[in-house]
């Protein structure tokens, strides 16, 4: 990951992108993926959110559009999304399938 976990942090507080809002009705787009760097970040604030809110994770399917050009990076994405939604305590299906849905090969 090229972007440090305490950047992303950062730059998703000046925005307001945090856990005590219903993440869930907001769109975040990231065009670059990479490795995940921003993904897992957001995945952790998105579970907080929906467990905040009392919404199923997959409530935020819409949530998260994340593309990248690299079959790696896209396969490399979705299991730190998923290991990261698990690790809140959400169910590995419903995990892959979030995950699935977020990221995604293109430009």
């Amino acid at each position: 990951m090229f972007t440090r976990a305490w950047v992303v942090e950062l730059i998703l507080d000046l925005l307001g992108y945090t856990a005590d809002k219903d993440l869930c009705d907001l769109k975040l787009v990231e065009p670059a993926c990479g490795g995940g760097a921003f993904l897992a970040v957001v995945a952790s604030r998105i579970s907080a959110s929906c467990q905040a809110h009392q919404r199923p994770i997959t409530d935020a399917i819409a949530a998260v559009r994340a593309f990248d050009l690299l079959d790696r990076n896209v396969e490399q994405s979705r299991t730190l999304v998923a290991e990261t939604l698990q690790e809140g305590g959400w169910g590995p299906e419903d995990a892959r399938k979030v995950a699935e849905a977020w990221v995604t090969r293109g430009d």
